[in-house]
């Protein structure tokens, strides 16, 4: 119960840390790299990693259920919304271009979220339970608040949270 907790919380913690960074220095990057002959768009950037937090958090409980050999339903539905999702992810993208393939992009890992936690709680209710799994997802919406108002203070909060969860570790 310990290890799958604390591998989200340290998965969590690290991805909303990397993406902090690359909030701060994308667009310089971006600019450099391509020498503003594409022009930036922060918006699509900013699903992008809001999909990456989620997309970190789900692939952190989805490897706990390769760990433990029960990955096969969850295979099977994650093969069925894939192929759901790319008539839509077509649709939209002709229809939006890249900002309705992101939107696309963000909906599909949060259903791979929600479906993999799903799994796991009903494989494993003895060691996982919502109470983690809705704090981290707190973690996760504090992040999103973070970037869509461009709040430094929210980040602050999560750096809080962090320092809490350190504290709780060596209270154990």
């Amino acid at each position: 119960k310990k290890l799958i907790n604390y591998n989200i919380k340290i998965s969590n913690y690290s991805t909303i840390l990397f993406n902090f960074f690359l909030i701060i220095f994308a667009e310089l990057i971006f600019n450099f790299w391509l020498q503003n002959k594409i022009s930036f768009d922060r918006e699509i950037f900013y699903i992008l990693i809001i999909s990456s937090l989620i997309r970190n958090y789900g692939t952190t409980m989805v490897n706990f259920l390769y760990a433990k050999n029960k990955h096969i339903k969850f295979n099977s539905i994650l093969l069925i919304l894939s192929l759901i999702f790319i008539p839509i992810a077509y649709l939209l993208s002709n229809k939006y271009g890249m900002l309705g393939l992101a939107y696309t992009y963000l909906i599909y890992e949060i259903i791979f979220l929600l479906t993999g936690f799903k799994e796991i709680y009903a494989n494993f209710q003895n060691i996982y339970n919502a109470k983690s799994f809705l704090f981290e997802l707190i973690k996760i919406i504090f992040f999103i608040m973070c970037i869509l108002l461009n709040n430094f203070y929210l980040f602050l909060f999560i750096l809080l949270l962090f320092f809490y969860d350190i504290k709780q570790f060596y209270e154990k």
